[in-house]
């Protein structure tokens, strides 16, 4: 039904010089805590992350819910871009 989810961060993404840095750790400790649910990357694009769903949804946000510097989550359903009139 789903096909990925859509993460958003919080104050990470204000940081200044840093904010690399924090992205990229919070990208880590995503793939993580994720790995042996099959997930193998994580996408980063525009201060999202987006995560392919390789499991149950509830077992991968019970996961996410202790990574810290996650302030939400979405599950997201990937449409064409056309729209038919």
């Amino acid at each position: 039904m789903y096909d990925l989810l859509l993460i958003r961060y919080g104050e990470i993404g204000t940081k200044g010089k840093n904010r690399h840095m924090f992205e990229q750790r919070l990208q880590a400790n995503i793939e993580a805590a994720l790995k042996d649910l099959g997930v193998e990357e994580v996408e980063r694009a525009h201060t999202r992350l987006y995560v392919p769903l390789k499991a149950s949804l509830d077992e991968m946000v019970e996961r996410l819910q202790k990574v810290f510097g996650i302030a939400s989550f979405s599950p997201v359903v990937l449409a064409p871009l056309e729209v038919e009139a």
